[in-house]
């Protein structure tokens, strides 16, 4: 029996007008490289599948969990809109590159992001129609040891799109204006692997370098709050708090995949 949240995730999809065809928990597009995995709250918890590149090799693959479902779901459905290509289709070449400030990075970003914003120190915008439809975030550098050799290198923290916009070329036009500006010897970055195999870093000229762990997260079964069980031990807001089996219950996510680029000629 297919639980409501599952129902809910196909009624959305079937408004959208996509044919897909489902097997246990997982939906597949006829006319599209394109899967999604529905996991329930109640779903295996606890148990990670080795999904990175074996499952669905030639497909773009995204993990819908349901405690995100309920607390981010316009986001979700604005990335499930995009890869299936119901979205507005813009060309950066039509953009133009801005430098934005903190809080206009930051409303951006918790709007637009899963992981809503980040600290970083260089923030940049693309503007169409005098709105910025896409934006992104690098940190400040640090010094980091390569072989024999120290390099200067950067975080890339953040890319979003608007909505469901597909803003063709985004990423490596802000990449290129960045790159300019700032002259670096190395950019890392980390692709959500639930959501993502990092292929958009690949084409940009970024070569992956390792795999982080799943993290572990407490969930609130009706209030559906995640928490990284790192956090606990940390921060003294959660240290008077009960964590029962009745109203917490622990999932884990699929890890990070990390890319590197170096441009150490520049």
């Amino acid at each position: 029996m297919e639980s409501p949240f599952f129902l809910e995730l196909k009624d959305f999809i079937l408004e959208l007008g996509v044919e897909f065809t489902v097997e246990k928990n997982f939906i597949f597009f006829s006319d599209l490289p394109f899967v999604i995995e529905a996991r329930g709250l109640f779903d295996n918890i606890g148990i990670i599948e080795n999904r990175v590149g074996t499952t669905f090799p030639d497909n773009k693959y995204c993990r819908v969990d349901e405690d995100l479902w309920n607390s981010k779901g316009e986001i979700i459905k604005d990335i499930i809109k995009a890869n299936l290509q119901k979205g507005e289709r813009i060309f950066a070449r039509k953009c133009s590159v801005v430098n934005l400030d903190a809080q206009t990075a930051n409303d951006f970003f918790e709007k637009h992001h899963l992981l809503s914003n980040a600290r970083s120190k260089y923030r940049y915008g693309l503007v169409y129609n005098s709105q910025i439809v896409a934006a992104a975030a690098f940190s400040e550098s640090r010094p980091m040891k390569r072989d024999d050799a120290t390099l200067e290198s950067y975080e890339w923290v953040r890319y979003a799109s608007k909505g469901s916009a597909r803003v063709s070329g985004g990423m490596g036009k802000l990449l290129s204006h960045f790159v300019n500006e700032q002259k670096p010897q190395e950019i890392m970055s980390y692709a959500d692997a639930d959501w993502s195999l990092g292929d958009a870093y690949e084409k940009l000229g970024f070569k992956k370098t390792g795999a982080t762990a799943p993290v572990q997260f407490l969930v609130n079964k009706h209030t559906f709050e995640r928490i990284p069980l790192k956090k606990l031990s940390n921060d003294n807001k959660y240290k008077s708090v009960e964590f029962n089996q009745d109203d917490w219950i622990l999932l884990l996510n699929s890890g990070n995949l990390k890319f590197l680029r170096s441009f150490s000629l520049l």
